[in-house]
């Protein structure tokens, strides 16, 4: 069960890191809001399935850092992605007006 658990948490995790930057790089309006969405669905989806499956007497330990492993991986690759991102460029105002 717990190789299981670690296995399932692995999977949420990589569907969340692809769910949420892809929306966030479809839609540059609400850029910052996928991805602030993204970290708050990863640490819910941490809590939710270390704390739960604890409390229920199930060993977790594998699952933590099954885990912990993914989102540095997964983080990384978005850190990766959003470098290579095209952004807009600003331009300061004209002195004229």
């Amino acid at each position: 069960m717990t190789y299981v658990l670690a296995l399932a948490m692995v999977v949420l995790i990589a569907g969340a890191q692809w769910f949420f930057p892809s929306r966030a790089l479809r839609s540059p309006s609400h850029f910052i809001a996928w991805v602030s969405g993204g970290y708050a669905a990863k640490i819910a989806l941490l809590a939710l399935g270390l704390y739960v499956p604890r409390a229920l007497g199930v060993n977790v330990r594998p699952a933590a850092i099954a885990t912990i492993a993914a989102i540095i991986v997964s983080s990384s690759v978005e850190m990766v992605l959003m470098m290579r991102r095209r952004t807009m460029n600003v331009d300061p105002r004209p002195e004229g007006e």
